[in-house]
């Protein structure tokens, strides 16, 4: 069962200190009750905090502002120290979180795009995937293709800044848990020819071989899936891959 938290009468208070320790001070807007948000004075540049769960999103103008052209990508090493000390700030969990897996990828920003860079040395821009650990020995899978749930970008200017985040955390209580009947791989290929599984990439063949089976718990960003929901998951030659929900309907 994924953890629930609820704001106390002290939570608007310690999210907007800690918000201030990282620049977020302006312009305070109340999205709801336990959702705000903040700016960085004379910046377009946004942090949305939930003080009940902890998890954020940061949003910037660095495509169409002209200042990032001169940014330059930082390496992982600095990226996750940058990440480390802004998740700390907010007081976000982290700790299902092994940073060394972390994945690091280099962008441009041509014509107001962020484009895949050519190599690391021109790239204004670095996105930080971070993957949560596997639960009793499965792994985590996201609904998006070579990518996490929680990423963050970053850049350089006179010091490493970030520029988007998003950090929907959902952290798996491991001490509730619930059984359950779960098909068998054949069940859940069955229901993958009949349209039932969820195809996270596609095939440009229209006949695929499946070249490996793996079972893992599937998170996406809906805030209230209460439950790690266990899947089947398909390989394929080029680079197929596609989950069956593991539950019997």
């Amino acid at each position: 069962k994924i953890i629930e938290t609820n704001p106390s009468i002290t939570s608007l208070k310690n999210a907007r200190d800690r918000a201030a320790v990282l620049s977020y001070s302006a312009n305070q807007q109340a999205i709801s009750t336990s959702e705000y948000k903040w700016t960085k004075p004379n910046q377009n540049n946004f942090l949305t905090y939930n003080i009940g769960n902890l998890n954020f999103s940061v949003i910037s103008d660095y495509l169409v502002n002209p200042a990032y052209l001169a940014g330059r990508a930082p390496d992982k090493e600095t990226a996750v120290k940058k990440v480390i000390e802004f998740i700390d700030t907010l007081g976000a969990n982290r700790t299902d979180i092994n940073f060394d897996n972390a994945v690091l990828t280099f962008y441009s920003i041509t014509n107001g795009q962020q484009v895949p860079a050519d190599n690391p040395f021109s790239a204004q821009i670095a996105r930080l995937d971070l993957y949560q650990n596997p639960v009793d020995k499965l792994p985590i899978y996201y609904p998006l293709e070579n990518a996490s749930i929680l990423y963050f970008m970053l850049t350089t200017l006179e010091d490493t800044q970030i520029i988007e985040a998003s950090y929907n955390h959902p952290t798996p209580g491991l001490s509730e848990s619930s059984t359950y009947p779960v098909k068998s791989t054949q069940e859940a290929y069955e229901d993958l020819k009949n349209g039932k599984g969820f195809i996270l990439t596609k095939s440009p063949e229209s006949l695929v071989d499946i070249t490996d089976v793996i079972e893992g718990y599937f998170l996406g960003e809906d805030v209230s899936q209460e439950y790690l929901l266990p899947i089947i998951v398909f390989m394929g030659k080029n680079n197929f891959k596609a989950y069956v929900s593991a539950v019997p309907n």
